[in-house]
């Protein structure tokens, strides 16, 4: 009789052999549940999310894609996430429910089942957030072209020396400002007066500033991704109430999206010259706050080089003719 069994469960066992490839054999519950949970669960759910995050910041630092483009593979990663999600969950659910049938403990199957269930839970908590659901809903309406954020305006002087850039940040401000410096060819000044937007933008107008060689003067508030662009500048000017504002980056997109992002800027910081203790009190600044250093912390940590009059292209002349004698 017990051979009989035996059997029975070897032949049903065979029947169910490993086939396929890796992806099938998971999906099918047929790898070990160590396997399936460590590995494909634990290890690539945890890795994947990063890995994407990663590449997408990679692809805005070197100047390759759009802010809608952008937007757009963002979700498309997004999508290609949930569904490695529920792969990684049925595989090591199948793979629980038949533990116990390879000679498995069924106390390891039902821990399975537990974590699997959690780790479900707390996808489904951080999904159903306010700020993930509005960061998903910001992604959809810039991949449409319908930013939320303006773009800022973007305006040549009277005089053809300066341009000024003001407004929020958003998709579209680094064109404006290429269309204008075309047919700008005697500026030396970018006046900013900008609350930020969208950090893919304030890098790419801070690429535009170094490229051209521009000064930059913060003539009314520059804050958040607008402080790139001040830091772009060749000198940097500020009025004697400055109002330049810091905090975290923040950025819609998948788990970790945030931490790259503050990566992101906290070498471009370093790149302009900002020590890691003035990095750090930054990175401690939640990104629904701001922080306003003092016009003396700014002088000090050289993220303005001087205190300019009401009418920074006189400034800029008087600068570029000093250094050229």
């Amino acid at each position: 009789m017990a051979r009989t069994r035996l059997a029975d469960t070897s032949s049903r066992h065979r029947a169910r052999a490993p086939r396929g490839g890796y992806f099938m054999r998971h999906w099918r519950g047929q790898m070990s549940l160590g396997v399936s949970y460590w590995v494909n669960s634990f290890l690539i759910g945890n890795l994947a999310p990063v890995a994407l995050a990663i590449a997408l910041a990679s692809l805005e630092a070197d100047n390759e894609t759009t802010l809608r483009v952008n937007a757009a593979l963002t979700l498309a990663g997004v999508a290609l996430l949930a569904g490695l999600n529920v792969w990684s969950a049925v595989g090591v659910l199948r793979s629980a429910a038949n533990h116990p049938e390879r000679g498995g403990r069924l106390i390891w199957a039902m821990l399975a089942f537990v974590l699997v269930g959690i780790s479900l839970m707390a996808v489904m908590l951080q999904l159903s957030r306010k700020s993930s659901l509005d960061g998903y809903v910001d992604l959809w309406q810039i991949a449409r072209g319908h930013d939320p954020i303006p773009p800022a305006s973007v305006r040549l002087a009277s005089d053809g020396l300066s341009v000024r850039l003001s407004g929020p940040m958003g998709s579209g401000s680094t064109e404006r400002l290429r269309q204008v410096l075309e047919h700008a060819p005697q500026a030396t000044v970018l006046s900013l007066d900008s609350p930020g937007g969208r950090l893919f933008e304030g890098r790419a107008i801070a690429r535009e500033i170094q490229r051209h060689g521009f000064d930059t003067y913060a003539q009314g508030e520059c804050s958040s991704a607008c402080t790139l662009v001040l830091l772009a500048g060749r000198e940097r000017l500020t009025t004697r109430a400055p109002k330049i504002g810091f905090h975290r980056a923040s950025q819609p997109g998948p788990q970790g999206s945030d931490a790259v992002a503050m990566r992101d800027m906290a070498r471009l910081y370093r790149a302009a010259g900002l020590s890691e203790s003035f990095i750090a009190r930054v990175s401690r600044v939640p990104s629904t706050s701001i922080w306003y250093p003092t016009l003396d912390d700014l002088l000090a940590n050289a993220i303005v080089t001087g205190v300019a009059p009401e009418v920074p292209p006189a400034v800029a002349t008087k600068t570029r003719a000093g250094r050229r004698h």
